[in-house]
């Protein structure tokens, strides 16, 4: 989805009378991710506790995990952001073009840290990023096609 397209597809959503309820979905949807992903962090934390170095040698799925949430919890700030008077789809677009840059700017710049538990946590991060633009374009995307759906049904 290129950047031009995207103010095309915030449009669209706009003009629906269904936006508000389905950015009430996406929030929920984000909270849902944000508790499972809070779930399965506590349950290293358990294995940490229980045997530290075997929860370590096994902590791949705790990085990628703590990477995700804090992706999770940064757009559900931006997108239940009360600083931010425009409505939830702009914040959308935004995010998509925030994360593209980003998963970008990191694909082209990696990690090289002497620390390898360092460039584990940046790699997750940028899987994380790349995990959520591709579902929030896809969300956009299946938003269009309700719209369409409705428009060719003949309400709005």
């Amino acid at each position: 989805m290129s950047n031009e397209t995207l103010g095309e597809v915030v449009s669209q959503i706009l003009r629906t009378k269904q936006a508000g309820k389905r950015a009430g979905r996406l929030i929920d949807h984000l909270y849902a991710e944000r508790e499972a992903l809070q779930g399965a962090l506590d349950k290293w934390q358990k294995k940490f506790e229980d045997h530290p170095s075997y929860a370590f040698s096994w902590s791949a799925g705790a990085f990628e995990n703590a990477a995700e949430l804090l992706i999770v919890g940064e757009m559900i700030r931006v997108f239940e952001s009360e600083e931010r008077e425009d409505p939830l789809p702009p914040r959308v677009a935004d995010m998509i073009v925030w994360l593209k840059r980003e998963v970008m700017h990191n694909a082209r710049y990696p990690a090289q840290s002497s620390s390898t538990q360092h460039n584990l946590d940046k790699l997750a991060t940028l899987r994380a990023k790349a995990i959520w633009l591709e579902k929030l374009e896809w969300i956009i995307e299946e938003l269009i096609a309700e719209q369409d759906e409705l428009d060719a049904q003949g309400g709005a």
